[in-house]
């Protein structure tokens, strides 16, 4: 657990209290997050009490469609989650705001994305889109590429820009103006990057 909040203190360069509390049997996520959880469904997190909730390692396979490698990752990401709150509030997209919580978990050294599952941005913009049509390995691989793009500074500068319900139209223009470039082209030069 040392190890995922570190990641996060290096990424973000400022100290967030965090508690992580492991959770043993897929009732009990399900009692956490209020309906029946699907079994992709790792760990949550709660801003407000700055807690995270996360299966347990000794059943996280068991539990869950993940395998037991990807339990550290999951920790700093879910732990990622409450830094962007404490610090900047949560934004929309949904989908940025996965990327940056992948990003910091660096997921990307698990996962890769490829060619043939991109989606579009617009149908993973808001949570209840992103419930519909989420997209990890996008989310972090199209924020990494952002951030390497644009720089760790400018990406946090962004963030801070954006509204907590902005629609689609109205990031992809914040967006534009403040990187001089339109998300379409810079989406396009991240697919034309990613292998077969």
């Amino acid at each position: 657990l040392g190890e995922a909040y570190q990641k996060n203190l290096d990424f973000f360069q400022e100290v967030v209290p965090v508690k992580v509390h492991l959770v043993y049997t897929r009732e009990e996520m399900d009692t956490l997050l209020g309906r029946k959880t699907e079994d992709w469904v790792v760990g949550i997190f709660n801003t407000k009490k700055g807690e995270v909730y996360v299966f347990s390692p000794a059943v996280y396979e068991t539990a869950s469609s993940h395998k037991a490698e990807d339990f550290p990752y999951t920790v700093a990401h879910e732990i990622a989650h409450v830094f962007t709150a404490r610090l900047y509030d949560l934004k929309d997209p949904k989908w940025l705001r996965e990327g940056l919580a992948e990003y910091v978990a660096k997921d990307f050294e698990v996962f890769k994305m490829k060619k043939g599952k991109v989606s579009n941005l617009k149908s993973q913009h808001t949570s209840e889109q992103w419930e519909e049509d989420h997209n990890y390995p996008q989310a972090f691989s199209f924020t990494k590429y952002l951030i390497e793009r644009f720089g760790k500074g400018n990406f946090i500068k962004f963030y801070q820009v954006l509204g907590s319900e902005d629609y689609y139209e109205e990031f992809c223009k914040k967006f534009e103006n403040f990187f001089s470039s339109s998300l379409a082209n810079c989406k396009s030069d991240w697919e034309a990057s990613l292998n077969p």
